[in-house]
């Protein structure tokens, strides 16, 4: 459940600074300043969790050690995850996070393309 919450956190923090940072003709860059910017919050805020839950490694119980080492690898996997996999996502479906339905025309459909079980979407009329 702490990689789940930690994972979903890390990547809406870098997903939301992206859309600020977007410029149509530089995506490259865009990605660059995000990861610059919303990677080191999530740097830091990993480190601070990973070094919180690795002090529970002083108390002499063997469960609260257990926790501690399984907590700490699994956030250095939603920091690694984060810094590394989301910004190569956001390259390749760039389109749809910042585009969604407001490109379309109004009462115009929205289809996939890719496969005939991605249902179309109508889009609502202004």
């Amino acid at each position: 459940m702490l990689g789940l919450g930690l994972g979903i956190d890390y990547s809406l923090l870098i997903v939301s600074r992206f859309q600020e940072e977007l410029q149509p003709d530089a995506l490259e860059q865009s990605v660059i300043r995000t990861v610059d910017a919303a990677g080191r919050a999530v740097f830091f805020s990993g480190l601070t969790v990973g070094i919180g839950l690795l002090s529970l490694l002083w108390f002499p119980v063997l469960l609260l050690r257990s926790l501690s080492i399984a907590g700490a690898i699994v956030v250095c996997i939603s920091v690694a995850a984060a810094l590394t996999l989301v910004p190569a996502l956001l390259g390749l479906v760039r389109a749809s996070i910042v585009g969604g339905l407001s490109h379309h025309p109004p009462g115009g459909r929205v289809c996939g393309g890719r496969s005939p079980a991605i249902p179309c979407v109508t889009a609502s009329q202004r």
